[in-house]
């Protein structure tokens, strides 16, 4: 169909295309009345991505290059685990187990995510279900990929509710990078204590050996052969000590990050309760039900306009069959 076609059917069914986005209009300005008041809360925060919490991973061997002490997912470092980790389902089934509280006519109300919504369920497990699916339509994460830098978006039909989902969210977070650093640390840890005690036992008795030797063979420099000898047994001995020297320190780091308190994000902008809901817009509903209504009322009248032609052309009789 032609511009110039679309144009004169409107002119035609103007009163059509008038009535229906009126009624269009109607029904959006009804739907935002009976629709709850939404209201957002964001929050932004940075991971801690440093040489600090990946240094104890790997060793630096004397005369070979550094090697890791244990594998652990290149994913749980990178600004995307992040972005994914609030929107997780075990993330959000905790944050839905949890207690909050809002603000009613009756009176404040306590309790957890599917209490506080009333919503439906035989069990308990069927309520909590419905609270993660209620969640993961209104929890937002986006990563800025120059800074780094997390934000968090939020949105419940309160704005206590808001701002409290989204600083149990933070917390949640916080809590599983916390536990898993820690974990890795207690790895990191237990290896370099085992490898650690090994080296020590090899370095006494490297030195043991190297003792005994120089006992034996006071006069070693004048013999090439016991000069080698002397040599190579000195070589070990330096070897180890360097060895031992590298899981002191890997076990020492292991050590202090199973034993971390301070947070592994930093807090840019803290969640807050909004003041005013985000919507529903009154006016942008109405104009797209208006414009809904009017396209929908227009065909269908076009329709049934055509229908009502090819009916009158069929039961008008042919010049042949008269």
């Amino acid at each position: 169909m032609s511009v110039i076609r679309l144009a004169t059917a409107v002119l035609r069914w103007r009163r059509v295309v008038w009535w229906t986005a009126i009624g269009g209009a109607g029904f959006g300005l009804g739907w935002t009345s009976i629709s709850d008041e939404q209201y957002v809360c964001e929050s932004s925060f940075v991971p801690h991505l440093g040489p600090y919490s990946r240094g104890a991973e790997r060793i630096k061997i004397p005369g070979v290059a550094s090697v890791p002490l244990v594998a652990w997912p290149e994913a749980l470092e990178g600004p995307a685990f992040y972005e994914e980790l609030p929107r997780l389902r075990s993330t959000l089934r905790k944050a839905a187990a949890a207690t909050y509280s809002v603000n009613r006519q009756e009176g404040n109300s306590a309790g957890t995510l599917p209490e506080v919504l009333e919503l439906s369920g035989d069990a308990e497990e069927e309520r909590l279900e419905a609270a993660v699916r209620w969640l993961e339509k209104r929890v937002e994460a986006r990563t800025d990929p120059l800074t780094g830098i997390v934000s968090l978006r939020t949105t419940a039909p309160s704005p206590e509710l808001a701002a409290q989902l989204n600083a149990r969210l933070l917390a949640l977070v916080q809590a599983f990078v916390a536990e898993k650093r820690r974990q890795r640390g207690r790895m990191i840890r237990r290896f370099a204590e085992e490898r650690l005690l090994q080296a020590e036992r090899s370095l006494r008795q490297s030195e043991e050996e190297l003792k005994s030797f120089l006992t034996q063979n006071r006069e070693y420099r004048s013999s090439p052969r016991l000069q080698l000898e002397a040599e190579r047994l000195m070589r070990r001995v330096q070897w180890l000590e360097q060895l031992r020297l590298s899981l002191d320190v890997a076990y020492q780091e292991g050590r202090l990050e199973e034993h971390r308190e301070t947070p592994f994000i930093t807090v840019i902008d803290s969640p807050t309760a909004p003041v005013e809901p985000s919507g529903p817009n009154v006016l942008a509903a109405s104009i797209i039900f208006a414009l809904v209504g009017s396209v929908i009322g227009t065909t269908a009248y076009a329709t049934a306009d055509r229908l009502r032609e090819l009916g009158a052309c069929r039961s008008t009789p042919r010049p042949s069959d008269r």
